[in-house]
């Protein structure tokens, strides 16, 4: 959805034109004809007389649909107010962009990304082998940047939903082979290296919390995203099922899981109500462990994951501020960036990283970060972006095999400082980075093959020979 800049014209303070505005950013800004404003640079209230709206479309041989909105909005200032010179403004709709060659805002996510993965990772790293530095009072690592992915995640969907519902194509089962591609290709390649990891370290350590928590049907609950279940049907021993031996992180993605499918669910049934019917059910199932984690925790007594999905929501409406150019410049994002983390680590100590009061903090410093590089482009050479991504490319598989990968090596030589954390920080990462090389990076790969088999099934149903005809072009989105 294009955003309508702010810096651009007269600035109107009253609600008509407000609407005004958000119908030219609806109405497909891609095609819009600009909004003709006469300037007056003394207007005191400004009187709107006429409103025309009108959306055409078109068919053209090369595209499925092309939608033209054109909105003329004719502005008189009251009797009082200052005539204009004459000269015509237009004030025009740009868009966000994650587009590499114009700005370096998708690096900049990446590069959050990276980082939020690697404060995990070395965040455990320093709790199993150096725990004396987490009595420095600072914020803990690990659990910062289990919240950067959650705001993370909530303006990168967001934007996918909004950017890719474009292509009339592009349904519920569009968005969910996308996020089930993504997640899959790396959760189950990584579950298999837990149970293997996890049995040499039974059988050559022994560990009676892994063992315990190891068997076909755990297994099959975490690969279903059914363990850590939080909700109104929490009392059902049906619905409780404990993670699969050591990889005790991931009950965070579950909640991610079931906050894509519950916000995917809600957006296309308003997008196409002709399948609210098959959409609600979707909704209400996968909605329980986001409506809990609204205000709820995973554990109430420490309030681990107190409010995620308020957070995750915070992300979101980030992307809402930056796509209609509510906050622009980059000098103001970066000093927003800078006074907002500050401000979260001076206000948020060790332990109490999940107390919602410091989540702005964080949804302003990932807003700010975006409007800081959303005015160009400031990394020329390829070599910052090619180890950024590269970085980025395995974050999730690493966030994933962390913990199981540290866990023998706790369990040989606790608390042992430098000489074991840094060969297990190193290990993990170039495991994670191999194992990514043939699983996550390819999440596209599989996200195609899905919707090769689900057309062919289609068309085998419908005894239509061609299957392409169906199938939305493949555009970039993590």
């Amino acid at each position: 959805m294009p955003p309508c800049p702010a810096g651009h014209g007269p600035i109107w303070s009253t609600t008509r034109d407000t609407i005004a505005r958000w119908i030219l950013c609806i109405l497909n800004g891609a095609h819009a004809r600009p909004i003709r404003l006469p300037p007056a640079p003394h207007i005191s209230v400004p009187r709107v007389h006429f409103v025309d709206a009108r959306l055409s479309q078109l068919r053209n041989p090369q595209h499925t649909k092309t939608h033209i909105a054109t909105i003329q909005l004719i502005v008189e200032s009251d009797a009082t107010s200052t005539r204009n010179d004459g000269r015509d403004k237009h004030l025009t709709c740009s868009p966000f962009t994650l587009d590499a060659s114009k700005n370096d805002t998708s690096l900049a996510l990446d590069a959050l990304r990276a980082i939020a993965a690697q404060m995990v990772c070395v965040g455990h790293g320093i709790s199993f082998f150096m725990p004396g530095l987490r009595q420095s009072g600072l914020p803990l690592p690990q659990n910062v940047g289990v919240l950067l992915f959650f705001v993370l995640s909530g303006f990168l969907i967001t934007y996918t939903l909004i950017e890719k519902s474009r292509d009339p194509r592009y349904t519920f089962l569009q968005f969910f082979i996308d996020r089930t591609a993504r997640i899959y290709s790396a959760l189950v390649p990584c579950l298999l290296i837990v149970a293997l990891v996890d049995t040499a370290t039974i059988r050559l350590i022994g560990d009676r919390f892994i063992e315990g928590n190891r068997s076909p049907g755990i297994f099959l609950a975490n690969l279903l995203m059914l363990e850590s279940y939080r909700g109104p049907l929490d009392y059902l021993s049906a619905l409780q099922w404990p993670i699969f031996g050591s990889a005790s992180q991931l009950w965070t993605l579950v909640i991610e899981w079931h906050i894509y499918l519950f916000v995917g669910a809600l957006f296309f049934i308003g997008a196409t109500p002709t399948r609210a019917a098959l959409l609600i059910p979707i909704a209400i199932i996968f909605g329980q462990i986001p409506i809990h984690y609204l205000f709820g925790a995973l554990q109430e007594d420490n309030g681990i994951g107190r409010s995620l999905f308020a957070l995750w929501l915070g992300g979101a409406y980030s992307f809402v501020v930056v796509s209609f150019g509510a906050l622009k410049g980059r000098t103001i994002g970066a000093v927003l960036a800078v006074a907002s983390m500050v401000a979260y680590v001076a206000t948020t100590p060790a332990y109490l990283e999940y107390r919602p009061r410091g989540y702005p903090y964080l949804v302003i410093f990932v807003l700010a970060v975006v409007v800081a590089t959303q005015g160009g482009r400031i990394v020329v050479s390829p070599w910052p972006a090619k180890i950024i991504r590269f970085f980025a490319n395995y974050s999730f598989t690493l966030y994933l095999v962390h913990h199981t990968l540290m866990a023998p090596a706790f369990l040989l030589w606790k608390d042992a400082g430098w000489l074991v954390f840094i060969p297990t920080v190193v290990g993990a990462n170039i495991v994670s980075a191999i194992v990514a090389n043939y699983t996550e990076m390819r999440h596209k790969q599989l996200a195609q093959f899905l919707r090769r088999g689900i057309s062919r099934v289609e068309s085998y149903v419908r005894g239509d020979r061609d299957v392409t005809s169906s199938m939305p072009s493949e555009r970039s989105s993590d």
